[in-house]
């Protein structure tokens, strides 16, 4: 399922703009971390906190880091 996951956020990203940035790869290694992580109670509580910031706002936690990556990035 995470792997899953993974791939369809990577996918949306090369469709949004035709490449992967630096936030885009930090998405996905946020989510290969969370994936393989031997914490079974860190993982349910990030990933509960991040879908229900990202129904309530419109952006989850693991959009928002990937957005200030690239912007910071962006503005170096």
């Amino acid at each position: 399922m995470g792997a899953v996951g993974i791939l369809m956020t990577m996918n949306n990203d090369i469709n949004r703009d035709g490449h992967l940035t630096a936030g885009d790869w930090t998405k996905a290694g946020i989510g290969v971390i969370l994936m393989v992580s031997p914490v079974g109670w860190f993982t349910l509580g990030y990933a509960v906190i991040d879908i229900t910031i990202g129904m309530t706002t419109g952006t989850s936690v693991t959009d928002r880091i990937g957005a200030g990556i690239d912007n910071t990035i962006n503005n170096w």
